[in-house]
């Protein structure tokens, strides 16, 4: 399926090394922003809907030396109404710890007087609310609702309505059967109608090579049979 070329999106990697004493508890690291795009239509209000982006790192009396989970693959931004999407968001993780995945409800953020919070608002965050018909096991119309493969992380759904939608996706790592952290993945998902770019089909050749009478048309005759592939 051949996805409409007007739709694309921008990626921005913020990389920085630092050192940092982790408290009791553990230590969040946050990123805020407002506010969503007006024309999302899972959940109620987006223009006034900020987003939180989380990762949790784990208190130090559970594990001195630990790295988190990260995502292999960046979703894709569209999905083809009808298509049945299969996608791999899968994640690793360095120490070999147990991954599992879950669909989850984007936490809310910053708001419209302060866009981008520096530092961000402290915790704990409210979650977005979902609209009427949507929840965080119903984030996309579906004859087969949007759900993540707990242990392997592959995504499947196959949406029925166009549109713009809110995801959430959540990987949690367990070490020894101790929950470490987790690691919050919150984009868009745009449904909508994709032109097919191949033809099942050929031309035939009534003739199969023969000669005709007058008033006949003979379709089979021997063994060698013209196609041209469309």
């Amino acid at each position: 399926l051949q996805i409409p070329p007007v739709i694309c999106t921008e990626e921005a990697i913020y990389q920085k090394i630092v050192t940092l004493n982790i408290p009791p508890g553990g230590l969040d690291l946050i990123y805020q922003r407002c506010c969503r795009n007006s024309i999302i239509q899972n959940i109620v209000n987006p223009q006034d809907m900020g987003s939180t982006y989380m990762s949790h790192v784990p208190d130090p009396a559970l594990v001195t030396n630990n790295n988190g989970a990260h995502f292999l693959n960046v979703p894709p931004l569209v999905l083809c109404n009808g298509d049945n999407f299969v996608f791999d968001h899968s994640a690793v993780d360095a120490d070999g710890d147990v991954l599992v995945y879950e669909m989850c409800t984007p936490f809310h953020g910053a708001n419209s007087v302060s866009p981008m919070p520096q530092p961000p608002n402290g915790g704990p965050y409210t979650n977005i609310s979902w609209g009427t018909g949507y929840g965080v096991n119903n984030q996309i119309n579906g004859t087969q609702n949007l759900q993540i493969n707990s242990s392997t992380g592959e995504l499947i759904c196959t949406p029925t309505s166009n549109g713009v939608y809110v995801v959430g996706i959540c990987v949690k790592e367990y070490r020894n059967g101790v929950f470490l952290s987790e690691v919050y993945r919150d984009f868009l998902l745009y449904v909508t109608n994709c032109s097919t770019n191949t033809i099942a089909s050929f031309a035939d050749d009534p003739l199969g090579g023969g000669q005709a009478s007058a008033g006949q048309s003979i379709f089979c005759n021997g063994t060698t049979v013209n196609i041209t592939n469309n």
